[in-house]
């Protein structure tokens, strides 16, 4: 329980109610329970932030282990000569066939030939 809350109730039980009025007794408890509400509400924030900065260090510590392995990344695509990816590429039927697709896309050819070549 609060202070004001454990406050208030004394007042309550004093003759005359301490010279309150009913309406400041009624506001005094809306306060008492307000503030109730907010201590546990900042606790709940808390517990979030708490959680938060957890998950933040640990966002960190996976940058930084990362770090090191795009730099090896980095080494290793600058390693590889442009004319071998090339060769890579040229070697590839993905390539081909979005090339063939451009083609056809571009000069309009009729594919309707092709049907009996495709599954």
């Amino acid at each position: 329980m609060c202070r004001s809350k454990e406050i208030l109730e004394s007042i309550k039980k004093q003759r005359g109610q301490g010279g309150m009025t009913k309406a400041q007794i009624s506001l005094a408890e809306a306060q008492a329970e307000d503030i109730e509400s907010m201590k546990k509400e900042i606790t709940d924030v808390k517990r979030d932030v708490s959680e938060l900065r957890a998950e933040v260090s640990q966002i960190k510590v996976d940058i930084a282990n990362m770090d090191g392995k795009l730099d090896l990344l980095i080494k290793q695509s600058e390693n590889r000569p442009f004319l071998q990816i090339i060769k890579e590429l040229i070697n590839t039927k993905g390539l081909w066939i979005v090339l063939a697709l451009i083609v056809i896309g571009i000069w309009g050819i009729d594919v309707s030939g092709l049907k009996g070549l495709l599954p």
